[in-house]
């Protein structure tokens, strides 16, 4: 039997209050029906909504449109594809594996446009999901119109004879030039560019394309300095710099008067907190020496971030890097028995450690 959460504030909700009972009604079955996935975006054709329902079709569409109106779902007709907004902020991907079972998800569905919005909210709610996304399922997210979306097949298929007419063409014709056209003029060998060229040439800005360069230029590049690529240790103090200031949004989406610094290299408190999540990876726990090599990767700091920030319990208590830092140990136990174990035993765990650690000088290193 499968399991799907509510959150109870479904219920405050401004706009959930103001819908009518049948509305409330449907909300509750897209959120709860055997059909869903927990990542929020699956198939649900509106004949099993009336049915299940025991609506008319009418019905059905009157209550979607209530629902995509109000910003709750959003509806592909062709592929019968419904994405539930913030599926991924109250049901995140959390590990690894999580990751594996909701591709597999994925990739029974049909192509659609949704799949666009659904990796924008993962960027927004679930930036480790996304970033795996992106890695995994390419093709999916591409720019696609709502009435050719679905329409793959025939692209694909259209493109695929299109060659072998041409080639098929290309193979019966003449040799001979065709006296009307043109030659065709002689090719220049295109110049050898180094990475430093290239970067000014394209002004490349993102990490994906700083990689692919630096890849497919290597023999050119005899030094850093000289090339202009990426040390090692600009690319930490990147990582550094972008989950910090992930942390810090994350925290005001949970509370806008939550105290945080700006977002800035000069402010003294953002540099207090950048060199936090810098030891979180090159040390690790407090109290963690280099040697011991106990230091987390970007990638794992990065899901600890979302983690911390999702879950009911954690997101009141972690309020700045120093505290993740030093209670990275517990948060990464927990993301691992996620699902496992009874919640309540281990909110009682937390609190238990907490309480012993209020006792302790609570001042930042």
């Amino acid at each position: 039997m499968k399991f799907n959460k509510v959150d109870t504030s479904f219920w405050i909700d401004e706009k959930v209050r103001a819908w009518d009972y049948k509305t409330k009604f449907l909300a509750l079955y897209i959120l709860t029906n055997q059909h869903r996935y927990s990542e929020g975006l699956y198939r649900l054709p509106k004949q099993y909504i009336a049915g299940d329902l025991s609506i008319s079709i009418e019905e059905v569409n009157q209550l979607l449109n209530n629902l995509i109106d109000n910003g709750f779902i959003a509806y592909d007709e062709k592929n019968s594809i419904i994405l539930i907004k913030k599926a991924l902020k109250y049901s995140p991907i959390i590990n690894k594996n999580h990751q594996k079972a909701a591709l597999k998800k994925l990739n029974e569905l049909p192509k659609s446009y949704l799949f666009n919005e659904f990796l924008k909210l993962a960027e927004k709610y679930n930036n480790s999901f996304a970033k795996y996304l992106k890695k995994e399922l390419a093709e999916y997210f591409i720019d696609q119109d709502p009435d050719t979306a679905g329409d793959f097949d025939a692209i694909n298929n259209g493109i695929a004879d299109g060659i072998d007419d041409a080639v098929n063409d290309g193979m019966g014709d003449s040799l001979e030039p065709d006296p009307e056209l043109e030659p065709a003029p002689a090719l220049t060998p295109a110049p050898t560019l180094n990475l430093a060229q290239i970067n000014k040439t394209f002004d490349l800005d993102s990490e994906m394309e700083i990689i692919f360069f630096e890849n497919n230029f290597a023999e050119d590049n005899t030094s850093d300095s000289k090339n202009g690529s990426i040390s090692q240790a600009d690319q930490n103090d990147f990582e550094a710099e972008e989950l910090t200031e992930k942390l810090i949004d994350l925290i005001l989406s949970n509370n806008s008067r939550a105290s945080v610094p700006d977002k800035n290299l000069k402010n003294k408190r953002f540099q207090k907190w950048l060199g936090s999540i810098e030891k979180l990876n090159r040390l690790g726990p407090v109290g963690a020496k280099e040697k011991e090599n106990k230091g987390y990767s970007w990638q794992e700091i990065d899901e600890i971030i979302e983690f911390s920030q999702q879950d009911d319990f954690w997101r009141s208590n972690i309020l700045s890097p120093q505290k993740l830092r030093k209670q990275v140990i517990v948060l990464e136990n927990q993301m691992q028995r996620n699902g496992y174990r009874d919640q309540a035993e281990a909110k009682m765990d937390m609190l238990a450690e907490l309480y012993a650690e209020a006792k302790e000088d609570d001042l930042d290193e």
